[in-house]
C-alpha cells in the first residue's frame, strides 16, 4: 500500500492527564465526521497550550520526513 498523507500533531497533556489523552487520541477515527468532533469535544479539556501540527505528503509513495524516506 502506498501511503498518499500524513499528518503529525504535537500536543502537551495537563499534568496528570496524560493517560487519558492518550487514550483518547487511541479511539480516533478517520475523516471529519460527528464522531470525530465529539473526540476533539473530549480532548480540549486534557490539552495546554497550542498544538503543533506537521503535514508530510509523501514522493512516489514513501513518506520523507527529515530528509529520511
Amino acid at each position: 500500500m502506498k501511503a498518499t498523507y500524513g499528518f503529525r500533531a504535537t500536543m502537551t497533556a495537563f499534568p496528570g492527564r496524560g493517560d487519558e489523552l492518550a487514550a483518547l487520541l487511541l479511539t480516533a477515527t478517520r475523516g471529519v465526521d460527528p464522531r470525530a468532533q465529539a473526540l476533539l469535544t473530549e480532548l480540549a479539556p486534557l490539552v495546554t497550550g497550542e498544538p503543533r501540527y506537521q503535514d508530510e505528503v509523501p514522493v512516489g509513495g514513501k513518506l520523507n520526513v527529515g530528509g529520511l524516506s
